[in-house]
């Protein structure tokens, strides 16, 4: 997923901003846990979110480019 948005006061913005998380940052949602909240890796950091952060976080599928090594079948 890609973040399209961080819909959240100033304070909390810069604490995203602290921890890599802004707008075209590719992120992973590798834990889904209770109240909603979610564990998300960006590259090889995983990072906590309780679940009223998480629902400000707006996200767009992420564009993966065709592997280099793929070959048609026929």
């Amino acid at each position: 997923m890609v973040i399209t948005a961080i819909d959240i006061d100033e304070r909390h913005r810069f604490r995203m901003l602290e921890l890599g998380l802004r707008r075209g940052t590719v992120i992973r949602v590798t834990q889904r846990s209770n109240f909603h909240g979610r564990v998300v890796a960006k590259g090889t950091e995983r990072i906590a979110l309780d679940g009223q952060t998480a629902a400000h976080i707006h996200v767009r599928r992420a564009e993966h480019p065709a592997s280099p090594t793929a070959t048609p079948t026929k």
